[in-house]
């Protein structure tokens, strides 16, 4: 693939962090029904989302919303503190030919360009489920917010999947271990 094909593809990216943060400032949608049940770590839904390519355990008693917007295939809405509130997506797309590496450092300038004011604070190479994974997170204002997010990002069958986790600043370690296990239970099939 090239370079600036690749680099044209991840905007998403930046974008879906952005869309993100605004969904964040919204209001929560109603509940509704997740997917299988099963035994489920401290903190977790006993209920596996699972979905066309992923499954995903998305913290306990948080709202799903898979309506599809800008491109997300699902939004899991947490607590509302300050007028935020704090929530984990999926969104994907086509990245053939590319490894998760690639995929990554092709899609860091996008965060820099979309979110204002982002500092990088984290970047880590893992596996997770037996995956290669990448974790970016960083920090950043959107509107009178100061917000935090942490990404996870797997490539699985020309296939970018990336997780994205977002609250704020001030709430972050609230929430840092629960949205570390969720997106830890990831699984690109």
């Amino acid at each position: 693939m090239r370079p600036s094909t690749l680099g044209a593809r991840t905007r998403l990216l930046g974008a879906a962090v952005a869309f993100v943060a605004l969904v964040g400032c919204s209001s929560k949608p109603a509940a509704q029904p997740l997917g299988s049940s099963t035994a489920a770590p401290a903190g977790l839904s006993a209920t596996v989302y699972a979905a066309s390519g992923f499954s995903i355990r998305p913290p306990q008693g948080w709202t799903k919303n898979d309506s599809g917007k800008l491109g997300a295939k699902v939004f899991f809405f947490g607590p509302r503190q300050l007028d935020f509130t704090v929530n984990i997506n999926v969104v994907s797309e086509s990245a053939r030919g590319t490894n998760v590496d690639q995929y990554v450092q092709a899609g860091k300038p996008q965060l820099a360009q979309a979110l204002t004011g982002y500092t990088q604070v984290e970047d880590r190479s893992l596996t997770v489920n037996g995956q290669p994974a990448h974790i970016l997170g960083g920090t950043f204002k959107q509107g009178a917010f100061k917000l935090r997010n942490r990404q996870l990002f797997v490539v699985r069958n020309d296939v970018a999947y990336v997780v994205t986790a977002t609250a704020l600043e001030s709430t972050w370690s609230t929430y840092e271990a629960l949205i570390d296990a969720s997106i830890k239970t990831f699984r690109a099939s």
